[in-house]
């Protein structure tokens, strides 16, 4: 996995950006032969996905399709989103039931929807839901650490 937090300040930042990622995409095709299907490239909005779908198109490099590239097709990005919100407010109910939508469409416990935003609404629900979901605590207080060095 690469991540990559750049300046956006810059002049031409967009098409920098497309740049650095069809030059690190043809290094991983070429130096690292990995196959193009190996490789995800998401996208926060759809003005952007466009650009980088006729970037990529322009460099022959392929693309699945357009809707494939924006962030909210993948369940399992939405969900690290909302772990990230999550972990800038602790009091961001919204982050936290759809954490647990989340958690329960993986991994089910024997709650009603119901339930489970009942005990949400508790000042400890959320640890304890965390806990029946069988997923430590400790990694979200790690991604909070790592996120707060970040900025």
């Amino acid at each position: 996995m690469h991540i990559e937090l750049i300046d956006d300040q810059n002049e031409g930042f967009k098409e920098n950006i497309v740049q650095k990622m069809i030059s690190e995409i043809n290094k991983l095709t070429s130096e690292n032969e990995f196959n193009f299907k190996d490789i995800t490239i998401l996208c926060n909005s759809r003005k952007r996905v466009s650009l980088v779908a006729q970037r990529f198109s322009e460099n022959n490099i392929p693309v699945v399709s357009n809707e494939g590239l924006l962030i909210n097709s993948s369940e399992k990005v939405r969900f690290l989103v909302d772990v990230m919100r999550y972990l800038l407010d602790k009091a961001d109910n919204l982050s936290k039931a759809a954490i647990c939508e989340y958690l329960q469409s993986e991994t089910p416990i024997n709650y009603t929807i119901h339930e489970i935003n009942l005990l949400l609404k508790k000042d400890d629900g959320f640890t304890d839901l965390l806990k029946k979901y069988n997923y430590a605590i400790m990694i979200f207080l790690k991604l909070h650490k790592n996120l707060k060095n970040h900025y």
